[in-house]
């Protein structure tokens, strides 16, 4: 199949009558109101022709995320152009996001991002203010309108308004002479609207209608320096109103962005759409019972007393919240402030304000209740407090709302069921990476653009496109098909993110993508009025060295944080409202143990175990030889495994675990060969006799003891003699020698068994040793040629003391425990300072030194070291 590509990445917005096309930089193009907008795209094929006959959709939605225009067919020209008529007449200003789908013919679908903005036209406040200050008399003259009034002359002056014969202060019915008539009248009569402000204007004693020019209506009106005063008075609230707007923007809205790479998010989705939802639930348990409240005492009005209506309102207002400037936890107005900080919501903030309303009527109620009791006003800020409940109870919805309904409940659904897609896209992006390898390049391409429509559809990232395209161009078809893939799922994890954390929050995210090790971050400017420039602060991880650093983007400096013992990389980017901007940085892929490596640690156990053959240390060291095999085995196939770069550090850091067992069992079989060396000397033959020797010993004991029974039985058997012999002996003179008659001594008999002890021991313990030392010769060669003679200079209490420079200003200098780069290191020096050599080991030396508020000994190489 005719592999097909949008060649031609252009966002084209043609407006139909006289709006001009405009197109800005890094931002969305404008849409004025009530104009109609072209939006369109190329479509060429691999050899750049233009694609005809292909079935291409266009998608949108409106600020609030409902459809705008669900899959509507566009219109196709010749040369590949594939375009839609948007009608922006009555649409509500704001960023609809949009996309755009086209399957060409016997290919796969493909889907861009297609956004853009409603809004007025794109003019500075010098050219509405010149427009609107500038505009002839003549062009506005709408009977009634504000143009007519405010610019064109009128014959009527203020003196005809005072010399109207029939004025009167009754004009308006009685209202004005009921009010001043009123005996009873009195300041604090509407609660405390008027009686607060008594300091400043009704507790004026010189107050007067009289006097200055107050008197001559005439001169206020007709005043022509009044009428400048007040325009000069009006553009410099208008200015100051828009500096703090945009202060209040760079103090709220301001991203500065600092992260660690294995920072994770400290609150996940689910926790906080779990929050969410139990704090609607209690927000519409409070309601209704402030509700039901409010609605019992207007029914109640004629028989409730006094006492009890300022009871209930006290109460109501406790549950609402008692100050809305400060509001209580546990309170509606907290639940309410709470739910409008976490998301962003028009629904949620509506629900704050109408609480927060509901809770100023609520309090003014009270506040007249106890004044002056069941009076009118008291009687109209309860109907005004049951009207703020009831508009927030129909914000607030019910939990069964479908989440197409504007309301909070649906607001939630709605939020539920991206989740729920947002995880099973993440699954999807899941499975297709651990099972790359077994899925072909054709099948690839079509998952690959299944998930990209899927993803697209839902994505809540402003110019989230810029994810998915690969920081860098791959040298194989299969390299940029996985970086596609980690993009988009860096762009879901993203949108979850996104989701997550609180509104207005600057989105922190970041993601690794193949070759060698490509680090992308994510900077967004969460304002949606004004231009911010955002500082980023990005850690990498521990095991990267400056030298491993290959490119880094404009505008990105590398630095040392001694203190934190890493590299860090920093800068500053100006970004527009709502822009979304990626920054690299590509590294050495250094999370890799080499095979060579591994082999070799492999070869030294198999060597240092040859010398142990047939002696009593064989079994201990097969044993640590074979826990160093299979930790080696199990690095290797860890390593043999397809991952992603995240996953490929992860797993460099296990193997980094792994390789600490494997020093720790090569020093203990180190250990062994030692110990088994030392039989060589007298004393280590005496000490360690071993197997022979051992078995020597026991034969001759039990040599020993089986001769000495027998000789004992023998001594002891007597001979019995049969008695026809001894009676036929009896008469015959047959001579007898006594042999009996001169006995053996019986230290001689003590003398022959200790000499025949001492014999069968010497001819075993000669065969022993002559055994021993042959295999002890053996071994010794073969220790001398697995291990190296090590040596330690110490400098003694006669030694002069020297000192060296430590070089680490141009590259810091790591320091460890041992002289070993494997061992612990105890810190990484980023400057020259002043050692004390201690000794040295081969080409290790040991320096005394002096870092922060504490003195350390530790090893370095020599060739850091500049000495005196």
């Amino acid at each position: 199949m005719i592999a097909f590509v949008c060649s031609v990445l252009l966002f084209s917005l043609l407006f139909f009558s006289s709006s001009p096309v405009r197109a800005i930089s890094a931002e969305y193009q404008q849409c004025p109101v009530n104009t109609s907008c072209t939006v369109g795209e190329f479509l060429y094929a691999d050899d750049y022709s233009p694609i005809a006959g292909a079935t291409c959709t266009y998608t949108a939605r409106k600020p609030d995320g409902t459809l705008f225009l669900n899959a509507v067919a566009m219109s196709e020209s010749s040369d590949g152009w594939y375009a839609y008529s948007v009608n922006a007449t009555g649409a509500v200003s704001g960023l609809y996001r949009g996309t755009i789908c086209c399957t060409p013919p016997a290919d796969a679908q493909v889907c861009l991002e297609k956004s853009f903005v409603v809004g007025p036209a794109d003019m500075t406040a010098t050219d509405v203010a010149n427009a609107v200050w500038d505009a002839t008399r003549s062009s506005h003259t709408t009977t009634g309108s504000f143009g007519e009034n405010l610019q064109n002359a009128t014959s009527i002056t203020a003196a005809d308004v005072w010399n109207y014969s029939s004025r009167t202060l009754s004009g308006f019915g009685t209202l004005a002479s009921d009010v001043w008539a009123n005996s009873t009248r009195t300041l604090s009569g509407f609660g405390d609207l008027v009686s607060s402000i008594t300091s400043s204007i009704w507790g004026n004693s010189s107050r007067t209608l009289t006097s200055g020019t107050l008197s001559n209506s005439e001169s206020l009106v007709t005043s022509s320096s009044t009428t400048q005063n007040i325009t000069v008075t009006y553009n410099t609230i208008s200015q100051q109103l828009t500096e703090t707007r945009s202060l209040l923007e760079r103090v709220i809205n301001q991203p500065t962005i600092q992260s660690f790479i294995d920072d994770k998010p400290t609150e996940s989705l689910e926790s906080k759409l779990q929050k969410t939802e139990s704090m609607l639930l209690q927000v519409q348990e409070q309601s209704t019972r402030a509700m039901n409240t409010i609605d019992l005492l207007g029914l109640t009005w004629s028989s409730v007393q006094p006492d009890q209506l300022t009871q209930k309102l006290s109460d109501t207002t406790k549950l609402l919240g008692t100050n809305p400037d400060d509001p209580h936890p546990e309170t509606m107005l907290d639940n309410a402030h709470i739910l409008a900080s976490l998301w962003n919501s028009l629904v949620l903030s509506s629900l704050s304000d109408q609480t927060q309303a509901a809770l100023v009527s609520a309090k003014s109620a009270e506040q007249q209740a106890k004044s002056s009791g069941k009076s009118s006003a008291t009687r109209q800020s309860l109907q005004e407090t049951s009207k703020f409940l009831t508009t927030l109870t129909q914000l607030l919805g019910t939990p069964e709302d479908a989440y197409t309904k504007p309301t909070a409940f649906g607001y939630l659904h709605d939020l539920q069921r991206k989740a729920q897609a947002l995880h099973e896209q993440e699954q999807s992006a899941q499975n297709l990476l651990s099972d790359w390898k077994s899925i072909d390049t054709k099948n690839r391409s079509q998952l690959l653009a299944t998930l990209s429509k899927e993803v697209f559809a839902i994505n809540a990232i402003p110019q989230g496109i810029v994810l998915t395209t690969p920081a860098k161009v791959a040298h194989s078809p299969e390299i940029s098909q996985k970086n596609q893939a980690l993009g988009l799922q860096a762009l879901i994890s993203a949108n979850k993110q996104l989701l997550a954390q609180n509104a207005n929050d600057p989105l922190n995210s970041y993601w690794l993508e193949e070759g060698s090790v490509i680090f992308r971050f994510l900077l967004t400017n969460p304002s949606s009025t004004i231009r911010q420039d955002v500082p980023v602060k990005y850690y990498l991880p521990p095991e990267v060295m400056k030298e491993h650093i290959l490119t880094i983007d404009t505008g990105l400096t590398i630095e040392y944080d001694a203190e934190k013992n890493t590299y860090f990389a920093s800068g500053t980017y100006s970004l527009a409202s709502q822009e979304t901007k990626t920054i690299s940085i590509e590294v050495e892929d250094i999370w890799v143990i080499q095979d060579s490596d591994l082999q070799a640690i492999k070869k030294q156990a198999e060597d240092l175990l040859k010398p142990l053959q047939k002696t009593s240390y064989y079994a201990q060291g097969a044993l640590l030889k074979s826990d160093i095999d299979v930790a080696v085995d199990k690095i290797s196939a860890n390593q043999s495994k397809d991952r992603t770069p995240d996953a490929r550090i992860r797993a460099y850091r296990e193997n980094e675990i792994e390789l600490v067992g494997i020093k720790q069992n090569m020093s203990a079989l180190k250990n062994i060969v030692a110990s088994a060396s030392s039989t060589g000397s007298i004393f280590g033959f005496v000490g360690s006799v071993q197997v022979v020797a051992v078995w020597g010993i026991i034969i001759v004991l039990l040599a020993g003891l089986t001769y000495l029974a027998l000789y004992m039985k023998a001594l002891r058997t007597k001979i019995d003699m049969p008695e026809n012999l001894e009676s036929a002996l009896q008469g015959a003179n047959i001579p007898t020698k006594r042999y009996y008659e001169k006995p053996i001594p019986g230290w001689k008999k003590g003398v022959f068994v200790l000499l025949f002890f001492l014999l069968t021991g010497t001819i075993t313990s000669a065969v022993s040793s002559a055994f021993l030392v042959q295999s002890d010769q053996q071994s010794t060669k073969q220790i001398a040629s697995t291990t190296r003679e090590e040596k330690l200079t110490v400098l003694g209490a006669t030694t002069k003391v020297q000192r060296a420079t430590l070089q680490g200003k141009v590259q810091p200098v790591p320091i460890y425990t041992s002289p070993s780069s494997e061992s612990e290191m105890l810190h990484r020096i980023p400057e020259d300072i002043i050692v004390q050599i201690k000794g040295k080991k081969f080409n290790w030396i040991q320096i005394q030194y002096t870092w922060g508020a504490g003195v350390y000994i530790g090893w370095v190489q020599d060739n850091t070291l500049k000495k005196e």
